[in-house]
């Protein structure tokens, strides 16, 4: 396992006692190598940030025109129902009325016990006519609305089920992303923080006024093992965290 820079400059100032000249060199060495990883692994983590991103608004764009399609598809189906409701349904529905409205005009319950024979047997003979025409009319409209649904409805909602299932695919990547995004965005601030820490320790390394206790490197050594080393440029040379918006946990927002 890897030890940490606390760790590491507990045994180097251990160390620093017997050999200071030598120990401070290797703290020196191995905080500019942590730092050299560390500053490397930025880049990448930005780029998974922005790629979760990106790839977020993309989806929450796909899931946006797949919802807007659904609702047209919805009003369109809606009024194409409406419109065979009002040109085959109803129409039906009128003659049916008609037809039931002359039979009660002629043979109404309440007249038929007073009819005559032979207009009374015309009555249960109208009655099984006008029932069979009503169930023949409304059977029409239902083998029409079967027909006419297998055709219309049937096919938009195979089509509204598969666009369901591929919104609730869209949700589980966008909160996969923000996990990414999270995580990437964690790292990036952790390793700047142990960075920041490294150039401190660094600075107070090669800082020429320190005491004997702080830095115990005589001159020439501090030229020899700091001389490339500027903190501040270093801080500069750093990327700074990503920090579009754009990633949300949620399809539909």
């Amino acid at each position: 396992m890897k030890p940490t820079i606390r760790q590491l400059n507990a045994a180097l100032l251990l160390a620093a006692a017997l050999w200071p000249g030598m120990a401070c060199a290797q703290s020196i060495q191995a905080l500019t190598e942590e730092l050299k990883a560390d500053a490397a692994k930025l880049p990448a983590l930005n780029q998974v940030m922005a790629q979760t991103t990106d790839g977020n608004i993309a989806l929450n764009k796909e899931y946006q025109i797949t919802a807007a399609d659904q609702k047209r598809q919805a009003e369109d189906l809606k009024k194409a129902i409406d419109r065979q409701q009002r040109t085959v349904e109803a129409p039906l529905e009128q003659k049916i009325a008609e037809e039931t409205e002359a039979y009660n005009a002629h043979c109404a319950e309440s007249r038929v016990g007073k009819l005559p024979p032979k207009q009374y047997q015309d009555c249960l003979t109208r009655k099984m006519q006008t029932e069979k025409e009503v169930a023949a009319q409304r059977r029409q409209w239902s083998e029409h609305a079967a027909r006419w649904n297998a055709e219309n409805v049937a096919p938009v909602n195979e089509k509204i089920a598969k666009q369901n299932a591929r919104m609730a695919h869209i949700s589980d990547e966008m909160k996969a992303n923000v996990k990414r995004f999270t995580e990437a965005q964690d790292k990036f601030l952790a390793l700047r923080q142990r960075i920041e820490q490294d150039l401190a320790a660094l600075k107070r390394l090669c800082n020429p006024l320190a005491s004997a206790a702080g830095t115990p490197l005589s001159k020439a050594e501090r030229m020899k093992h700091c001389a490339s080393i500027d903190v501040q440029s270093y801080r500069k040379s750093l990327p700074p965290i990503y920090s579009a918006k754009g990633v949300g946990g949620t399809a539909g927002k």
